[in-house]
């Protein structure tokens, strides 16, 4: 069994909604379950607290019954996430990559 969780980051583009990045969670057993970020300032997706909180817990809890061995997380983020990145394109893209990045240092190190 492979003992690597992914959080996947990627870049959304919506004709109607806008631009978003998508996070989601390699071993998620709920469909549909990713926490959508909108980049610019409108009122869609659901990044909030109670989300975030929920999305990690979950998680946590998955990556703690890997059989066998401790389990890692890695981050892959796709080209446009990589691009606005290394541009230093956008803050919520940093943050959302910060936050992230922090969280599975955080969690690899225990």
């Amino acid at each position: 069994m492979d003992n690597t969780g992914f959080i996947n980051i990627s870049y959304q583009d919506h004709n109607i909604e806008g631009e978003f990045i998508i996070v989601s969670y390699s071993r998620t057993k709920r469909r549909n379950e990713h926490l959508k970020i909108p980049l610019t300032n409108n009122n869609s997706g659901n990044w909030n607290i109670d989300n975030i909180r929920d999305f990690l817990t979950e998680i946590v809890q998955e990556e703690n019954i890997v059989e066998n061995e401790k389990s890692l997380l890695a981050i892959n983020l796709d080209q446009k996430i990589e691009q606005m990145v290394n541009q230093n394109e956008n803050r919520v893209v940093i943050f959302v990559i910060d936050l992230f990045q922090t969280f599975v240092n955080s969690y690899n190190n225990n």
